[in-house]
């Protein structure tokens, strides 16, 4: 074999190789891409997948933050609707302060309170009470007037230890726990049907 001959063998195993090491490159070239894109439809599906999930708490967040702003505007309404009870109640026991039945009904009530305290020492009343209470009570029981106690009076037992409201708040709360559940019921009727 001759150079010519030689070379040209040389150069016919040089574009074989060359073929066999670009075909091999191709091919290794094409399956790193597949993994690749597979790998990325992964991750395309994943990100979709939390997208979604995403999608529906936003959602349902928004749906309770709507649940709650109602729970929070008929709250609101049917808290008018009790101060407008409070309000109607707290006039009409102010009229029947100045009504002649008053005055027996104070009566009545002190004697409950001197008869479970044992021994009235001080009372703090409105104006209109004190003066009815100082016909009342003992020479010994100090009534004061005071500013901060409204449509009644507060007891105190010698020393201060034990306290008693008699003031239209201490009725109504009273009165408004044993009832309330009905006129809760009634009141987030009217505010369901926007009356």
């Amino acid at each position: 074999m001759g150079i010519e001959e030689l070379t040209a063998a040389l150069r016919a195993e040089a574009a074989k190789l060359e073929k066999d090491i670009l075909t091999q490159a191709r091919v290794k070239g094409e399956s790193l891409l597949n993994k690749a894109a597979e790998k990325g439809a992964l991750m395309d599906a994943e990100a979709e997948r939390m997208t979604e999930k995403g999608k529906a708490l936003q959602k349902a967040l928004s749906e309770k933050n709507r649940a709650i702003s109602r729970r929070k505007e008929m709250a609101a309404a049917e808290n008018r609707y009790i101060d407008a009870i409070r309000e109607k109640c707290r006039t009409m026991y102010r009229e029947f302060m100045e009504s002649n039945d008053y005055a027996a009904f104070i009566a009545a009530e002190y004697g409950k309170v001197a008869r479970e305290l044992g021994e009235v020492e001080e009372i703090r009343a409105d104006r209109l009470t004190a003066g009815i209470l100082k016909n009342i009570a003992e020479n010994k029981t100090a009534i004061s007037i005071d500013g901060a106690v409204l449509d009644g009076f507060v007891a105190l037992s010698p020393g201060g230890r034990i306290r008693i409201s008699c003031t239209f708040l201490s009725r109504f709360d009273k009165a408004w726990r044993a009832a309330s559940p009905e006129f809760v019921k009634q009141i987030a009727t009217v505010v369901n049907n926007g009356v």
